[in-house]
């Protein structure tokens, strides 16, 4: 028996225009009358047209390329490091030119105001600052603990005004601000970083910081935390019930975001060393650093700066040249004024200064601009 199909001429590829018939179109009486995507033309203006694609196919394409970026090869005069004192392979000519600042200079020192810290907390206006700050060194750590527990799902592609976040550690003052950083320099996206801060912390380091805004408001525990707190106490844990509560979000434009987390935690623990490493590249451990050896002190400004030109190449020490300076810029964007944190970024820029000056054979003189009076 046969089968009844039905014909369905739109899943077809090509047009069902010619099974029609042609219907003049009164409105569009000088145009060429188009039929299955084919415009019909004279029989001159074909031939032609064909020539001009034969053409073209028998010229060679000429296609446009970016300008690629130049790796000058070693120069015949330069010293060639023994292997044993680098694992460098590319090191010297990776970065061609290079005009960085000789020192980094610091901002006129504007101090804290004491409305600012009013409008963090009315009782701290007529508090000296310097007793402030002394009280938030011995605190902060503590407080930076804290922030390592937050947690926060944000959404995608908006930046909210507010935030809800959950902290898990109670041992101390909770955060009182969402921050979210990004740059200013014009970009095709723009990439924003949250950072959980206390307000207290930065309106006490930082002259030129921006209002945040009031604080959110004491936290309390949800149900659902209280009946799991309560479980885990019946099954012999001691713990707390995290923390349910909302984050005001401060935008805030930064020259260089990548830093701003090794400087807030400066603010957080005034720890030189701790903000040192982070500025500076990383070496291998040494023997002395395994278990069981003997501690030995840090090393030298000079053994540093040898050690980093024996193991990176120009570009990456280039790299954390940017990455120094972008903690100056910082700084000086938001007006911290702590001598500790300008002695080590002082000597983190000696230092990365001393280890291009190796990594490339030219002097400090050579790779920095003049000092401006």
């Amino acid at each position: 028996m046969a089968r009844h199909t039905t014909k369905r001429p739109f899943l077809r590829k090509s047009s069902n225009a010619e099974n029609f018939p042609l219907v003049p179109n009164p409105r569009a009486k000088h145009t060429p009358t188009r039929i299955a995507s084919v415009t019909f033309f004279p029989d001159d203006t074909i031939r032609a047209s064909s020539r001009a694609r034969r053409l073209r196919a028998l010229k060679p394409r000429q296609r446009s390329f970016a300008k690629p970026t130049l790796h000058p090869a070693e120069p015949a005069h330069a010293e060639v490091r023994k292997p044993a004192e680098s694992r460098s392979t590319d090191t010297k000519a990776s970065t061609p030119e290079l005009r960085l600042p000789r020192r980094l200079a610091r901002p006129a020192f504007r101090e804290v105001s004491h409305e600012a810290m009013a409008a963090v907390d009315p009782e701290l206006k007529e508090m000296p600052l310097s007793f402030i700050r002394e009280g938030l060194e011995i605190r902060g750590p503590d407080m930076l603990k804290v922030l390592a527990s937050v947690h926060a799902t944000p959404a995608r592609h908006v930046l909210p005004k507010e935030l809800r976040v959950r902290v898990r550690d109670r041992s101390y003052h909770p955060p009182t601000h969402m921050l979210a950083v990004y740059s200013p320099a014009p970009a095709p996206r723009r990439a924003v970083t949250l950072f959980p801060v206390h307000d207290v912390v930065l309106a006490a380091h930082c002259a030129s910081l921006p209002p945040l805004g009031p604080a959110a408001e004491s936290p309390e525990p949800e149900a659902a935390d209280h009946a799991q707190a309560q479980a885990e106490a019946d099954a012999g844990i001691e713990t707390e019930a995290p923390l349910n509560l909302t984050l005001p979000v401060v935008p805030l434009a930064l020259p260089h975001p990548p830093t701003f987390s090794a400087l807030s935690a400066f603010l957080y623990t005034k720890r030189a060393e701790t903000l040192l490493v982070a500025l500076l590249p990383s070496l291998p451990p040494s023997p002395s650093s395994m278990p069981g050896a003997q501690p030995r002190a840090r090393p030298a400004p000079a053994q540093l700066a040898r050690a980093f030109a024996a193991t990176y190449t120009t570009r990456a020490l280039a790299a954390h040249a940017l990455r120094v300076t972008g903690a100056w810029r910082n700084a000086c964007a938001l007006g911290v004024h702590d001598d500790a944190l300008w002695r080590v970024l002082d000597a983190a820029w000696e230092i990365v200064l001393a280890s291009l000056s190796l990594s490339t054979g030219r002097s400090i003189a050579d790779i920095t601009a003049p000092v401006q009076a």
